[in-house]
């Protein structure tokens, strides 16, 4: 990775812009870093929310129609505090129905990348190496047998589509959690090792860096780290900031956890934390983010 690169993308600034900070599925205020940064780097910010009930807020107005009279006159838009996978690919589409770019980008591969099953089953059959998972929409629907044909044992990892993360330790529990969630469900198994993130950045002349998190003293095993993760971007045709989770076993090479082309991005999320750990600052990292927003 090239971090002077990097450094240099995020001093080049923007002539003002009107941009939307769309906070999706979390309170308004979990906006309010990013809101500030984008006014800091010159531009008007417009806050609007959309809640996990589907209802938008903008200002002291509530409802599509409103959020869509807003979002029109917007240049550029950003979503904060995303966790809702469904959602953000709504509000992605509204946007590029509406013609108004956005961070990531709102085609249809950033759309598919959503979709972790999906994703993972397009990397496989790429050859790189995925953890195994079952959707699970509803207890009616779920049967034991279906996690023994997708090979997942207990202890099992428990992705909601909301974002929240459970480990279930037997059946009993695993059924508990889908009666109660309301939400689909992601059950993975992916065992000991260790765990890693690598946040992907697209700069506007679309060239791609990554950094690991946490910062790792092994060269070789980083290095492989940023080549798969950036790989799997490139193979999912993902635009924007991406957060590739890994599994590494032992020695092994990295295995793909998840796919997160929207990942949080509040100044003490993961993603943000792992570029100002590398020498890239919170404003010059959204600044380069605004840069590159695309359709």
């Amino acid at each position: 990775m090239d971090i002077g690169r990097v450094v240099a993308a995020g001093q080049h600034r923007l002539s003002n812009r009107r941009v939307a900070v769309i906070c999706v599925a979390g309170p308004r205020s979990a906006g309010r870093d990013l809101v500030e940064t984008v006014r800091g780097l010159g531009h008007e910010a417009i806050e609007c929310s959309i809640g996990a009930d589907r209802e938008w807020t903008v200002g002291i107005e509530k409802g599509i129609e409103a959020a869509c009279r807003v979002l029109q006159d917007c240049d550029l838009a950003v979503l904060a505090a995303s966790g809702h996978d469904r959602l953000v690919a709504e509000v992605r589409s509204l946007l590029r129905l509406l013609g108004v770019r956005s961070v990531g980008g709102s085609g249809p591969a950033n759309l598919a990348a959503l979709d972790q099953q999906l994703a993972k089953k397009v990397l496989l059959a790429e050859g790189l190496a995925v953890t195994s998972g079952l959707t699970v929409t509803s207890a009616d629907e779920f049967e034991q047998s279906d996690l023994d044909e997708a090979g997942l044992r207990y202890p099992a990892v428990v992705r909601a589509a909301g974002g929240a993360v459970t480990t279930v330790a037997d059946q009993a529990s695993l059924r508990h959690l889908i009666d109660t969630s309301g939400e689909e469900l992601l059950v993975t198994n992916t065992g000991p090792g260790m765990r890693f993130a690598v946040a992907v950045l697209q700069l506007p002349d679309r060239s791609l860096h990554a950094v690991a998190a946490p910062a790792l003293a092994d060269a070789g095993l980083a290095l492989d780290l940023r080549v798969t993760a950036i790989e799997a971007f490139q193979l999912l045709r993902c635009s924007g900031p991406a957060s590739i989770g890994f599994i590494v076993l032992g020695q092994g090479r990295p295995i793909v956890d998840s796919v997160e082309v929207m990942p949080d991005l509040e100044v003490s999320a993961l993603y943000p934390r792992a570029w100002t750990t590398a020498g890239l600052s919170y404003p010059a990292l959204v600044n380069v983010l605004l840069s590159a927003a695309s359709w």
